[in-house]
C-alpha cells in the first residue's frame, strides 16, 4: 500500500465526488480515505 503523506487525495478513489473541502492538494488526513487500488478492477459510479 502506497500512501503519500502530504496528499491523500491523489490516491483517493473518492476525489471527484468528495465535497468535504475544495483544498485537495492539502489533506494529509481524512476519514473518508479509500485508496485506489491499482491491482483490482473497480467501476466508479456517478449518482
Amino acid at each position: 500500500m502506497k500512501v503519500t503523506t502530504i496528499n491523500l487525495c491523489q490516491s483517493c478513489l473518492h476525489v471527484n465526488p468528495c465535497v468535504l473541502t475544495t483544498l485537495k492538494e492539502l489533506v494529509f488526513s481524512c476519514s473518508e480515505f479509500d485508496e485506489i487500488n491499482e491491482e483490482v478492477p473497480y467501476e466508479i459510479k456517478i449518482r
